[in-house]
């Protein structure tokens, strides 16, 4: 019963993160959304899968939540007879998949991430070194002594 207890209180923890994160992203989103006019379509694209992949971990992590309770409540109701092996077994098996399907979410979300991070900060390189460029050729027309007239 202990053993139930504990699972129970894993998922109710699950589930309120997942709640939590839902809310959480959905905020972002909105940020998001209110700055669209400003962003280009590289950046629209990436906060879009963004949000769609977040979205994703959260719900599967309320889903493991409401599973975890269910498949120790199936262990113990089902200890005795050897036929419900096979289903509890695939039913682990089943919580496993979504677990990993969860961190394979997450490593795809950090990867492009930090592959728009990068390509983020190579075009402000690129325009900071623009404006090098043009507050040079500034001070070189400014220093011939122009003063707008021929």
């Amino acid at each position: 019963m202990n053993d139930i207890k504990a699972s129970l209180t894993m998922g109710i923890a699950l589930i309120l993160l997942g709640a939590w994160l839902i809310r959480w992203h959905r905020a972002a989103w909105g940020q998001h959304r209110d700055q669209r006019e400003s962003a280009d379509d590289r950046d629209r694209r990436h906060f879009r899968l963004q949000f769609r992949r977040r979205i994703q971990v959260s719900a599967l992590l309320i889903l493991l939540g409401i599973m975890i309770p269910i498949g120790d409540w199936l262990m113990v109701q089902w200890r005795n007879p050897p036929g419900h092996v096979l289903w509890i077994t695939i039913f682990w098996i089943i919580v496993l998949a979504l677990a990993l399907w969860i961190m394979l979410l997450a490593t795809i979300d950090w990867l492009a991430t930090r592959m728009y991070v990068r390509a983020t900060r190579a075009t402000l390189a690129g325009l900071v070194r623009k404006q090098r460029e043009l507050e040079a050729e500034a001070d070189r027309l400014r220093g011939r002594g122009s003063n707008g007239k021929h």
